[in-house]
């Protein structure tokens, strides 16, 4: 009976830390899930608490996950997580009986799973859960009252400084699919040769919320709904004729695109360019800082002396766009996209990318790059025009081996002192 409840201890343990530190790299992408249920709830008016709101989620799913793997404050724990499984667990059996949102997020974009599967594996959570509840004095805990008090706080600063890096620079690791080395084009799982069609959508807001329709499914005006905007999705006229790099048969990319000015679809012509290209990234301009307006500056200025090629990706409706214009007099050429893209794409604002022929050789947020480096020389001479290769399995390994680290000590002075004595004894 002990091991099985230290089976089950461990398991839902390293499934909360798992998914709390996951989520800690990438808190932006939690808030933006979780305003995804709100407005499938149609529960508005919490846009500007979302990230904070997401920042306590994730840290408070970490230390949930250290305090049971390593047995701590058993009951109190046990009631906590039961309350939270319950919760999930019904949330998650509502996303699979509507499918209101494609999927729970609750792995971030690390482990995609279906709504159906993540019912299950809260299934499963919950029953482990259960017969620990009935076993808890057979739970595992080393005894020491120093590692129960260092491993939660040192566990807290990984997690607030992965959430500030998330939040502020770039993801440390990047699960998403517009990673460096990723060639745009073949993660949509097409060649030049496709044709594709546009897909028209409307926005409409009511009470301060902007949800999206097909235009079979228009929402009744009178029921004080307001047209906003349209939108342009892209889909390939022949989805069987998809080319893919790996042979997969699901694109990773499948909504990407790009318009200019004039509303027309320019995504080939952008993808296909085959010089370097700068791309500033913004969701919303009017929130840049006014002191990266001078490294703005500086990099499309090299890139005009160079011969590169430069602009700026943000919304058509981006309200900040005049504000922008006013306050950093751009000369460069803007194009549009979708909001989802582009925070996708790079969580900062700005992120600065560099493609060429579709490829993302990098992308970083702006005071990440080391403007004296990349304005010296040109791209075809320097690192900053190869793709950036990052390991992220490597990365992985070593903040879970850093997150532990105060157990790794306790265990290396605990088995020292084993060692000790049983030399002193012989």
């Amino acid at each position: 009976m002990r091991i099985v409840v230290r089976l089950c201890q461990w398991l839902f343990g390293a499934v909360f830390v798992f998914s709390g530190v996951v989520k800690c790299i990438d808190p932006k992408g939690t808030a933006i899930k979780m305003g995804d249920y709100l407005r499938a709830m149609e529960i508005g008016g919490f846009d500007n608490l979302l990230l904070p709101i997401s920042w306590i989620a994730c840290m408070g799913e970490l230390l949930l996950g250290l305090y049971v793997l390593f047995g701590w404050k058993r009951k109190p724990v046990w009631r906590i997580s039961l309350a939270v499984m319950l919760c999930f667990t019904g949330l998650t059996l509502w996303l699979a009986l509507t499918n209101a949102v494609s999927d729970c997020g609750c792995f971030g974009d690390a482990v995609i799973l279906s709504n159906w599967a993540t019912f299950w594996k809260n299934v499963i959570l919950l029953s482990l859960l259960i017969v620990m509840g009935f076993g808890s004095e057979l739970m595992w805990s080393p005894q020491t009252a120093k590692l129960e008090s260092l491993q939660p706080v040192w566990g807290m600063l990984l997690g607030l400084v992965l959430c500030w890096v998330g939040t502020y620079r770039l993801p440390f690791i990047d699960f998403r699919p517009y990673r460096p080395g990723v060639n745009i084009q073949q993660a949509m799982g097409m060649n030049a040769g496709v044709e594709w069609e546009e897909i028209y959508n409307v926005i409409y807001e009511k009470d301060g919320r902007q949800v999206e329709f097909s235009l079979d499914s228009l929402p009744e005006e009178e029921d004080g709904w307001e047209f906003v905007d349209q939108a342009v999705h892209r889909k390939p006229k022949n989805p069987d004729g998809a080319l893919s790099e790996q042979g997969q048969t699901e694109p990773s990319i499948k909504d990407f695109f790009v318009i200019n000015g004039a509303g027309e679809d320019i995504t080939m012509d952008f993808l296909q360019d085959t010089l370097y290209k700068f791309v500033l990234l913004s969701p919303d301009l009017g929130k840049i800082d006014d002191s990266d307006i001078p490294a703005v500056q500086a990099v499309y200025e090299y890139a005009r002396r160079e011969g590169y090629g430069f602009s700026c990706m943000t919304l058509r409706e981006d309200s900040g766009l005049r504000q922008w214009i006013g306050r950093s007099r751009p000369v460069y050429p803007y194009v549009y996209s979708d909001a989802t893209i582009i925070e996708t794409i790079g969580r900062a604002n700005p992120t600065l990318l560099l493609l060429k022929s579709g490829t993302i050789l990098w992308k970083k947020a702006l005071p990440e790059v080391n403007l004296k480096s990349l304005c010296n020389d040109k791209l075809s001479e320097q690192s900053y025009g190869k793709i950036e290769i990052i390991d992220r399995k490597m990365r992985f390994f070593g903040l879970i081996i850093f997150l532990f680290a105060p157990f790794i000590l306790y265990l290396l002075i605990k088995t020292g002192k084993l060692f000790s004595t049983n030399i002193t004894k012989k």
